[in-house]
């Protein structure tokens, strides 16, 4: 019977420690400010056939560079099936202010062809490892668009 009361006892005095494993669940520095945001390479997904990198500068004020790759994508409707990679790089990129950004790029590779955009728009958690938002493209007469979620 002690044996049972002690294994018991043990039990109840472990869950408290196991019941606080995330130090700060709300992904601020533990003082409601949040942690800064990542610099370097992010990479995204979307849950179309594409995903895309990009990459936030030291200091985490703006975005440098984007890297689109897709596997046969169809926009919508629209005739263009698209594979392959784009990279855009920004001398003085699109900024990250309040912890949100928006950058557009141009997935048209014939430089005398229309514009073929996709508009990513996001924002970074307040863990400074995250970050979510959506995407809209207009492709050869097609639109379409959705989510993405990314961490570092």
């Amino acid at each position: 019977m002690k044996s049972r009361t002690l294994v018991a006892l043990g039990v109840v005095c472990l869950l408290p420690l196991f019941a606080c494993g995330d130090d700060d669940p709300t992904g601020t520095n533990g003082n409601g400010t949040p942690s800064a945001i990542q610099t370097g390479v992010w990479s995204a997904t979307t849950g179309a056939d594409f995903s895309f990198d990009f990459t936030v500068v030291s200091g985490a004020s703006s975005i440098n560079e984007v890297e689109l790759s897709m596997s046969s994508w169809r926009c919508g409707n629209a005739g263009a099936i698209l594979s392959g990679t784009i990279t855009t790089t920004y001398s003085s990129g699109p900024q990250i202010s309040n912890r949100a950004f928006t950058c557009t790029l141009d997935v048209n590779g014939d430089p005398m062809g229309s514009d073929w955009p996709v508009t990513i728009s996001g924002t970074f958690a307040n863990s400074g490892s995250e970050a979510s938002g959506t995407w809209e493209a207009s492709i050869a007469g097609g639109t379409c668009s959705g989510t993405w979620t990314a961490s570092r």
